[in-house]
């Protein structure tokens, strides 16, 4: 069985592990969506993780300048695959 854990901070700090938990990634992506997040499809090279075929696709919660930079207060999230190992 998989869960769906969303991870995220603001940006320039670590990440936090387990902000949500959801369990389907449609479920977790629509938490991110109706929380004011959009998923950040430019890509940049070697900028915010956003390199070409990155397994890990960013939200943020305000758009990013046109360089890749955040501005003040911007927050980031990822969603991570959990696999749960059931009767255990």
């Amino acid at each position: 069985m998989k869960i769906y854990r969303i991870d995220g901070n603001r940006c320039f700090s670590e990440p936090s592990k387990g902000l949500s938990y959801h369990l389907t990634k449609e479920l977790a992506e629509k938490h991110l969506k109706d929380k004011g997040f959009y998923l950040e499809t430019r890509k940049w090279e070697n900028i915010g993780g956003h390199e070409p075929n990155s397994p890990n696709k960013m939200w943020y919660n305000i758009k990013l300048s046109d360089d890749g930079y955040s501005y003040d207060n911007t927050r980031y999230a990822f969603i991570t695959e959990i696999d749960v190992n059931e009767g255990s």
